[in-house]
């Protein structure tokens, strides 16, 4: 199996690094979505989600970029992502915004520039 040259974990920083620089010269509002599951160690197990709206797919990191929604998925060079990430963003396209797939920051700035 090959290996990825950059974990999800490293490209996600740089992504996440990269967006905090537009927002802070203008260019957009982004936030980062923790949806993971929170480890209890009282009870010794994963907590469950109780909101509705916290689902599994959603997006890592969402936006608002000139008056358009975006939800990007961040995923190693070899990562692809899962039926509800997939179905996550064909729901984001439904409503009218834009969903990426992206596995390098170069990818973010071919988009915005």
């Amino acid at each position: 199996m090959a290996k990825a040259k950059f974990s999800e974990a490293q490209v996600l920083k740089t992504v996440n690094e990269y967006l905090y620089l537009m927002m802070k010269t203008g260019k957009g509002v982004w936030w980062r979505v923790n949806n993971g599951g929170v480890y209890d160690p009282v009870g010794k197990c994963y907590r469950k989600q109780t909101s509705k709206l916290a689902y599994k797919g959603i997006s890592d990191v969402m936006g608002v970029y000139n008056g358009t929604f975006y939800a990007i998925e961040v995923k190693s060079s070899i990562g692809k992502p899962t039926s509800e990430q997939i179905a996550f963003g064909q729901q984001v396209e439904l409503a009218g915004g834009i969903f990426m797939l992206v596995n390098n920051v170069e990818q973010l700035y071919d988009m915005f520039n």
